[in-house]
């Protein structure tokens, strides 16, 4: 990568079809080395202070959906906040593979497909939740941009992992309304998708979700369920295992979806255990997210086996604190 071949090609922008696909190298190389749009200008004796924001891989609020052939789909997502010169809100997709041999996403190695989208096909979305669903990922609410927000509607888009379109789903009855950090889960029973936890627009501020809801995915209609907790996490401390089998729980359910390593605040394992998706990240902190509508029972089941993993592998004493303000 050459200072020129990355001023010219790493803009941040919208593709103008569904799917645009892009072949920058220099998003390939912002990909492989985790850099910020400072960092990669920084790395190129590039000004500091763009005209425009600099396209990079360095995302808050992005989703990670692990597949059944080990892929990794990574959806949109933001950079910075508003006042940075790098702000930008993302409505792309990167769709990770592992190198051939390897079990897992490493990101230096790992094969990278990037696909861009017309804003009227998929929107600039952040903190959203995606569900896997068969070869669909069901993408529900956003932040966005204060001027595409719209209390009372839940934007809902279904991306087709056999053609990489979306395509924007209306569903009646109660709705969240502009939900974002919220949980979701695939309730297989019902076809439905539960949603819970998390904030809402109501027009002037966001506030606290006051509900829990159900989607169900035949009749596109929402339901309005009582209250209950859908997120609840937990700091994990002295201990951490470099090891995914630690989310795999005796005498429960555990799929482990695909990791992806050697990529800083995107470095995380994930599985679903029983009927909730445990997402375990080891940026700094290492921290354990539980999501699915779970009794306390449940709840203990899969904390105290985690627990006792950790322990087994590190042979350390361990402690899960759970974080409060997400209780």
């Amino acid at each position: 990568m050459d200072r020129d071949t990355f001023r010219l090609g790493c803009a941040a922008r919208r593709g103008a079809k569904n799917p645009t696909r892009f072949r920058e190298a220099a998003w390939e190389w912002m990909v492989r080395t985790g850099h910020s749009g400072f960092g990669g200008r920084d790395h190129f004796g590039l000004e500091t202070w763009p005209e425009s924001p600099t396209w990079c891989f360095q995302r808050f609020g992005m989703s990670c959906t692990g597949l059944d052939d080990r892929r990794v789909v990574c959806i949109a997502g933001e950079h910075e906040d508003y006042y940075d010169p790098d702000f930008f809100i993302y409505n792309d997709i990167a769709v990770l593979r592992p190198r051939d041999g390897e079990e897992h996403v490493e990101r230096t190695t790992c094969g990278i497909e990037l696909f861009g989208y017309g804003e009227s096909r998929f929107p600039p979305t952040d903190f959203h939740t995606a569900t896997l669903v068969g070869d669909q990922i069901w993408v529900i609410g956003n932040v966005g941009y204060p001027e595409q927000r719209r209390p009372g509607t839940t934007p809902i888009f279904v991306l087709d992992t056999r053609t990489w379109k979306f395509r924007k789903v209306h569903a009646e009855g109660d709705a969240p309304g502009w939900i974002h950090r919220h949980a979701a889960s695939y309730d297989a029973a019902t076809h439905s998708i539960v949603v819970g936890s998390g904030e809402v627009w109501n027009g002037e501020a966001f506030e606290r979700a006051d509900a829990t809801w159900r989607l169900e995915l035949r009749q596109r209609r929402w339901e309005r369920l009582p209250r209950a907790t859908m997120r609840r996490r937990f700091s994990v401390c002295s201990a951490e295992p470099d090891d995914p089998s630690i989310l795999a729980v005796s005498g429960l359910r555990s799929r482990l979806h695909p990791v992806i390593r050697g990529s800083g605040d995107l470095e995380t394992w994930s599985a679903e255990i029983g009927r909730a998706l445990v997402v375990y990240e080891g940026f700094s902190d290492v921290e354990l997210t539980i999501d699915g509508l779970l009794d306390d029972r449940e709840l203990g089941e899969i904390v105290d086996g985690i627990g006792r993993n950790v322990q087994a592998r590190t042979g350390a004493p361990w402690e899960l604190r759970a974080c409060a303000e997400y209780r």
